[in-house]
């Protein structure tokens, strides 16, 4: 029994060899060379060990490895097969080089003209250099001539300076003197100008003065004229009103349109003119009024027609009597006499506005004139002040005053 499960496992021992020295065979016979693992297992056929065993087996390769080119591009030509064995470093493709003969032709034109600019420059630099090494002897003589001319310039100079000094020293008590002088006519000048300065101010304050009095005489004027305006035109109306009321009582009572003419007349004057007396023309008994109609006569300048519009009224009162009325009468001769006194009221009251508005007129255009003149003669008084001394001007004067002291601290010190 023992020796019959010993013959067992060799028999399997043996058939499992046999399964992998048939893998071997395939990955290094047919596909020896090829790393890419093509990722399929190679199924084989069972193998048959006789009585003892039969087993299924997959083969795979002990090695494998992805191919992978350096780049992208076309591939041209093929040389291997698959399966075929290779060896390290064997070509296996070849790509379309075209795009890499091109980059490499335009790289060589690139230092091409690279190493001809190269040689451009260092031709260029060294005619610079020759010519700089020509020039220096003429820069350097002219650089030494410069340093000469500069250090005579500054000897003479230093010369010129020393001839003011010495002078300047000669001079100084006569300069002093003089600064001296000058500050006590500039301290003159200034007290000069502080006097004439207040009298400057006055006359400027004058004429401020002067113009406040005229603007205020123009506004003044100008309110005089608007007021008389104003006033003549009330006076203007009420006469105008009045002058109606005058032609209106007329038209009423007798049917008359008096002119113009007629205006400058009083009731009596108009009524003896005409011939008129409202006792007997207002009259019930007047024959003119008696009759089978009345018409109207052309020898009067009445009209009869609309007198007797009022021959029936009872309340109507001729002359007033002894000037009292019932309660309800009319005077028609108090009307007349009313409407006169007004019209030549209101003509009175229209001449006097006139009159008292001119003369308004006038005191405000007097005072404007006289506000002109006081203006003009202070503005005449400052121009003087101004014109025969305009020098002095305070701070001017100080200025100077300042400027002299100065300069006799400046000699005083020996500066």
């Amino acid at each position: 029994m023992k020796k019959l499960v010993t013959m067992k496992r060799l028999a399997i021992g043996i058939a499992v060899l046999v399964v992998v020295a048939a893998g071997a065979l395939f990955v290094f016979g047919l596909g020896g060379g090829n790393d890419q693992d093509d990722g399929a297992a190679t199924t084989l056929p069972p193998v048959n060990t006789g009585d003892l065993v039969e087993a299924d087996a997959i083969v795979v390769p002990v090695r494998s490895a992805d191919l992978s080119l350096p780049g992208a591009g076309r591939v041209a030509e093929l040389l291997v097969a698959v399966g075929a064995r290779v060896e390290a470093g064997q070509v296996l493709i070849r790509l379309d080089a075209e795009q890499e003969a091109a980059a490499l032709a335009e790289a060589e034109a690139a230092l091409a003209s690279a190493r001809a600019r190269l040689a451009q420059l260092r031709a260029t630099q060294a005619e610079e250099e020759a010519d700089e090494e020509e020039a220096r002897p003429v820069k350097l003589a002219e650089a030494e001539a410069a340093l000469a001319s500069a250090r005579a310039r500054l000897a003479q100079l230093r010369a010129t300076q020393a001839e003011e000094e010495a002078d300047e020293e000669e001079t100084r008590p006569v300069k002093l003197a003089a600064a001296r002088t000058a500050v006590i006519d500039a301290q003159q000048v200034l007290e000069d100008a502080e006097d004439i300065s207040g009298i400057t101010e006055e006359a400027q304050d004058s004429a401020s003065a002067s113009q406040r009095d005229l603007d205020n005489a123009g506004r003044d004027l100008i309110v005089a004229r608007l007021d008389g305006n104003a006033k003549i035109a009330a006076a203007q109306e009420s006469y105008d009103e009045a002058k109606e009321g005058y032609h209106d009582v007329y038209a009423k009572w007798l049917g008359i349109t008096l002119s113009e003419e007629d205006l400058n007349q009083d009731p009596d004057a108009l009524f003896e003119a005409w011939g008129l007396d409202l006792e007997e023309v207002f009259d019930r008994a007047n024959p003119a009024f008696t009759g089978p109609a009345v018409v109207n006569e052309p020898s009067t300048v009445w009209n009869e027609l609309v007198v007797s519009s009022w021959a029936g009224d009872n309340t109507l009162d001729r002359t007033c009597g002894d000037g009292e009325l019932s309660p309800g009468q009319v005077c028609i001769e108090r009307e007349f006499d009313d409407a006169w006194d007004d019209f030549d009221q209101a003509e009175d009251s229209l001449e006097s506005t006139r009159a008292g508005v001119a003369t308004a007129a006038a005191r405000a255009e007097n005072a404007v004139i006289e506000a002109e003149r006081e203006l003009e003669d202070a503005q005449m008084v400052l121009e003087d002040l101004q014109t025969e001394r305009p020098f002095l001007d305070i701070a001017l004067a100080e200025k100077q005053l300042a400027a002299a002291e100065l300069e006799v601290t400046k000699l005083e010190r020996g500066r």
